[in-house]
């Protein structure tokens, strides 16, 4: 009977972990969408090779995580025409431009600031970026975020439900084997104490099993379509101990009404 309350529990924290792995990398995931807007800055008209080094250089100063490449004129001018329209055209009216990326952990609020920072230097004329992309990814992220608070509040409530009457189900089960320890000089209390440390220990096994299996199927099934650019935040030894630490909780809060029977 212990043996299926361990497996029972394994699979609910495996539903529960899925759920918070999903809720951990909201905010990585947004990231790595922003990753895909690119910032257009066009340069002034004739500037200088080693000042347009200089430029670059004080750009990846500013922040970390910059991706950055220089689009000449002429580059622009052939993406947009013919070969053969380039060659009539007496004059390019198009400007020299950076292509700006950022990466890493990314907010809305780095958008902000960092089109703050190129708009303040005086080589760059204008600057492009679709704000609408911007807005959709931070609604997006919110939405998803209150969502997934509500799932993960409600099924926890679900869990913890069925751990409990899991746990009365063992409680009437060994009501005669209790009834034996008290007539051989067990006392209530050690019970109740063997009977949460045997829980909490429960708690720990089915944790452990449920995240192994979600880092089996998540390495087999999912891993592997993923980008390298988006990094997972969820298998790190600190999340490994949280995750035990949750399934021990688990195990001792769903224990807890059980004691009124021993």
């Amino acid at each position: 009977m212990r043996l299926c309350h361990i497996l029972i529990q394994s699979i609910l924290f495996l539903f529960l972990f899925f759920l918070l792995l999903c809720l951990f990398n909201i905010s990585p995931f947004i990231s790595f969408l922003y990753h895909k807007i690119e910032i257009t800055a066009y340069l002034k008209e004739g500037i200088p090779f080693s000042s347009l080094e200089a430029l670059m250089k004080r750009i990846n100063q500013e922040r970390k995580g910059i991706e950055i490449r220089y689009q000449s004129k002429e580059d622009a001018l052939k993406g947009l025409v013919p070969a053969e329209v380039v060659n009539i055209l007496d004059k390019n009216p198009l400007c020299s431009s950076f292509k700006i990326r950022l990466f890493g952990k990314i907010e809305e609020n780095d958008f902000d600031k960092f089109i703050s920072f190129l708009s303040s230097m005086k080589d760059i004329e204008k600057i492009s970026y679709s704000k609408e992309a911007l807005k959709f990814l931070s609604k997006i992220k919110h939405g998803f975020l209150k969502a997934f608070l509500w799932i993960c509040g409600i099924c926890s409530s679900f869990i913890i439900i069925i751990l409990i009457l899991l746990s009365l189900m063992d409680a009437k089960l060994y009501k005669e084997e209790r009834e034996i320890l008290y007539l051989s000089g067990r006392t209530k209390w050690s019970l109740v104490l063997s009977s949460l440390i045997s829980s909490m220990i429960d708690g720990l096994f089915s944790s452990l099993i449920a995240f192994v299996f979600l880092f089996i199927g998540w390495t087999l099934f999912v891993h592997k379509g993923i980008s390298p650019s988006f990094e997972i935040s969820f298998f790190s030894f600190d999340i490994i101990l949280s995750l035990a630490g949750i399934g021990i909780l688990l195990g001792f809060i769903t224990k807890i009404p059980t004691l009124f029977f021993l």
